[in-house]
């Protein structure tokens, strides 16, 4: 009698306990994780990783006789600007007439180039290019071209790249023969900064 009476209090506790402690709901996150509200993949957010690119630069390429004094201020001023700007375009220079024998035009650029871009806080990397001819597949890249003196370039365009006279921009900037370095890249200056406001309100 003792002997059933200890079986059936025995039986009680491990119910008890079953009951109390052992009993979890189906629900419970540590029995079912996959399927815990909190934690079901389909209340996750959908996350996506958008892979950009940005475009290749739109080439602006300008023309002087030499290369080497107004074509090239332009190049490294406008491209200074339109960083400044964060415009996606990028200048270039060419020459229609090159001192190949360099007997006027002394090193890689104009002295006057350099000193008044170095004002401008633009200092060029070593080395520094020299003059280049202008080439029809500059011309074909180019999205823009300006030619910087209409009176003087005009003429050479026509007699290497006749089919690009009435293509290009023309502005009417004076080499060193009739204007001074201050006067003319001072004028660069202000053609290159509407330049750049133009292309930053849609212009082309």
């Amino acid at each position: 009698m003792w002997s059933m009476s200890w079986l059936m209090g025995l039986w009680l506790v491990i119910s008890y306990w079953l009951l109390v402690v052992g009993y979890q709901p189906t629900n419970h996150p540590s029995i079912h994780p996959t399927i815990h509200p909190s934690i079901h993949p389909t209340n996750q957010p959908y996350e996506r990783t958008i892979l950009t690119t940005t475009p290749s630069p739109q080439t602006l390429l300008f023309l002087c006789t030499g290369n080497y004094y107004r074509s090239r201020f332009a190049e490294y001023y406008f491209n200074h600007r339109a960083a400044e700007a964060r415009l996606n375009w990028r200048a270039g220079s060419k020459g229609l007439k090159i001192d190949v024998e360099r007997k006027f035009n002394i090193g890689p650029i104009s002295g006057q180039a350099v000193d008044r871009l170095a004002r401008h806080g633009i200092f060029l990397a070593e080395p520094i290019p020299f003059p280049q001819p202008l080439s029809a597949a500059d011309l074909e890249a180019a999205a823009l071209t300006i030619a910087v003196k209409e009176a003087e370039h005009r003429p050479l365009l026509a007699g290497q790249f006749p089919g690009w006279v009435e293509r290009v921009t023309y502005w009417h900037i004076h080499d060193l023969d009739q204007a001074t370095a201050a006067e003319a890249l001072a004028q660069l200056e202000d053609r290159i900064g509407a330049l750049i406001d133009h292309l930053r309100n849609g212009g082309g």
